[in-house]
């Protein structure tokens, strides 16, 4: 009976305990122990993590306003956890905090480029120019790509399609790791297209086998995909 009136989070804790011979009442203090104790826990963990939030300020001299169509002077930019949280004139900044000192310059928010190539490395769009680069060398032309973009402004791209499969994963991961700086990339992974349609390598001769990651995206039926 105990043993059914348990939440089922206790269940098979009960199961044990019954079987070592120790009362419903013993069952019922154990398991007020371990919630207690998983509840402490878990506030050791949010305190982990509030420990290691970082907040940042940047001050603003001239700050581009999209929504009003306006430019506004003397801006307090509040980020909290890579996250903008607040801004506007004369806001309080948080003891701690690391200050980015843009008074005399201007400041507008990050472009987003909804159509790029950044994984294709340096690339003249010509498909069989690929193949004079290994997978590695491309996708290390693509880190000044992504470096490029970031200095323009541009902190969020949609990569499209690269004609080696997977290397905007590749770079993707490691900007999230920071192990090279970039923007925030949403990418496709391969140019998904039918065979000899846009997007897949055409004109070879047929005895020419291609890498595999040169015809990773190519389906020709719903279920390919």
């Amino acid at each position: 009976m105990v043993a059914r009136l348990l939440p089922p989070i206790s269940f098979a804790c009960t199961t044990q305990w019954l079987s070592g011979g120790r009362s419903p009442s013993f069952l019922l203090i154990e398991e007020n122990r371990v919630r207690t104790r998983l509840f402490i826990a878990a506030t050791f963990l949010l305190c982990a993590i509030s420990a290691f939030a970082e907040e940042t300020v940047i001050k603003a001299g001239r700050l581009v306003d999209p929504d009003s169509g306006t430019v506004l002077t003397d801006q307090i930019i509040l980020i909290h956890d890579n996250k903008v949280e607040s801004v506007g004139k004369g806001l309080a900044i948080p003891p701690g905090a690391k200050v980015i000192d843009l008074s005399s310059m201007t400041v507008l928010p990050g472009l987003i480029d909804c159509h790029t190539h950044v994984a294709d490395g340096h690339g003249d769009g010509e498909p069989f120019n690929v193949l004079r680069k290994t997978a590695s060398q491309i996708v290390l032309e693509s880190v000044t790509n992504a470096r490029k973009m970031l200095d323009s402004g541009f902190t969020t791209v949609r990569d499209v399609g690269t004609y080696r499969a997977l290397n905007d994963v590749a770079l993707r991961d490691a900007i999230v790791r920071g192990d090279v700086p970039g923007p925030r990339m949403y990418v496709a992974g391969a140019y998904i297209t039918i065979t000899g349609g846009a997007g897949a390598m055409t004109g070879q001769a047929p005895d020419i086998q291609l890498p595999w990651d040169l015809h990773y995206g190519e389906a020709n039926s719903p279920w390919e995909v």
